[in-house]
C-alpha cells in the first residue's frame, strides 16, 4: 500500500466515499474550497467558507442511525489485548488497556471509526442550479467544490504501516477493545511503535469520509477510477434549469491532474 493512495483506493472501494486526507480532520455539509497538490504531492482540502452563509444558499440535510464500530483492515492485521496476555505490552506504562496491533504484511492499514454518522445534502439539485447560476455569472470559481455528503465519527484511529512484521502498541481507558479501538471515550494514544507507522488519532468529531461536488456544464462524471487511471468511467447527468450540471468529484491525493486544482486549472 502506497501512502496515501492506496489507503484512498481501499476506503473508496469499501464505502464509496473519497477519504479526508489528513483523516482526523472536520468539515460539514455546504462547507466549499479548493484541493491543493498535484501527482505524486499528495493534497488536502482547503475549506473557504460553507455557502450558507456566504452565498446565502439555504439547503436541508439528513442523518442516518448511528453506526457504532465502522472499521476496515488489511489482511495479516491482528489486534489482541497485550494487557490480558502479555503480548506487546509496554511495562511501566499506566495505562487500564493496551492492545498490540501486529502487521504481518507490508503495506497494510487499519482504520477504525466509532459513533459514525451520515449526513447529507437533501437538495442537491435545486443547490447546483444555484451555483451554476453563480459560476455563470461569475460569482463561484470552476475550481470550487462544495461539500454533500460526509461519515462523521465521534472518534477515529488510523494507521497505516508500510514494513512487515511491525507491530504498534496503543493504549486507552477501559473502554477500549480490540472490536474498537476508535472509541471517542477510550482516550487511544500510541505508547510504543516498533517502526515508522503513521497514525491518526481523534477522539472528537472527524469527519474521515465525504464527497465534494464541483459545478459544470458537462454533465455528472463519476471519478470511479481515480486512483489508477485518473480515468472518466460513465456519465449520469442530472439536467439542471438552465442546463448547467452538478459534478460529483472523488477526492484523489496522489493524483489531481485530471481535477481542477486551487488555480482553477
Amino acid at each position: 500500500m502506497g501512502f496515501p493512495a492506496d489507503y484512498a483506493k481501499a476506503m473508496e472501494k469499501q464505502f464509496g466515499f473519497q477519504v479526508m486526507w489528513p483523516p482526523n480532520r472536520l468539515v460539514q455539509i455546504g462547507d466549499y474550497g479548493t484541493i491543493h497538490g498535484g501527482k505524486g504531492k499528495g493534497g488536502a482540502f482547503t475549506k473557504l467558507g460553507n455557502i450558507a452563509r456566504d452565498f446565502n444558499l439555504a439547503f436541508e440535510t439528513e442523518t442516518s442511525a448511528r453506526v457504532e464500530v465502522e472499521s476496515l483492515q488489511s489482511d495479516g492485521v491482528s489486534i489482541v489485548n497485550a494487557t490480558a496476555d502479555g503480548g506487546g505490552k509496554v511495562d511501566g506504562v499506566d495505562f487500564a488497556v493496551q492492545l498490540s496491533v501486529h502487521f504481518e504484511k507490508k503495506n497494510s492499514m487499519v482504520y477504525n471509526g466509532s459513533g459514525m454518522v451520515l449526513r447529507s445534502m437533501k437538495d442537491i439539485g435545486s443547490i447546483g442550479t444555484k451555483l451554476a447560476r453563480k459560476l455563470a455569472s461569475g460569482d463561484w470559481k470552476k475550481n470550487y467544490l462544495v461539500v454533500t455528503d460526509v461519515h462523521e465519527t465521534e472518534g477515529m484511529t488510523v494507521l497505516l504501516c508500510q514494513t512487515k512484521n511491525t507491530q504498534v502498541t496503543l493504549g486507552g481507558s477501559a473502554s477500549l477493545t480490540t472490536g474498537d479501538i476508535g472509541k471517542a471515550s477510550a482516550n487511544v494514544e500510541v505508547i510504543s511503535n516498533q517502526s515508522s507507522i503513521a497514525h491518526y488519532i481523534a477522539s472528537t468529531p472527524t469527519t474521515p469520509l465525504l464527497k465534494a461536488r464541483a459545478v459544470n456544464k458537462k454533465g455528472l462524471k463519476l471519478q470511479n477510477d481515480m486512483l489508477t487511471n485518473g480515468a472518466l468511467a460513465g456519465t449520469n447527468a442530472i439536467p439542471l434549469e438552465d442546463g448547467d450540471t452538478f459534478e460529483e468529484v472523488l477526492f484523489d491525493y496522489c493524483d489531481l491532474d485530471h481535477l481542477p486544482n486551487a488555480d482553477g486549472d
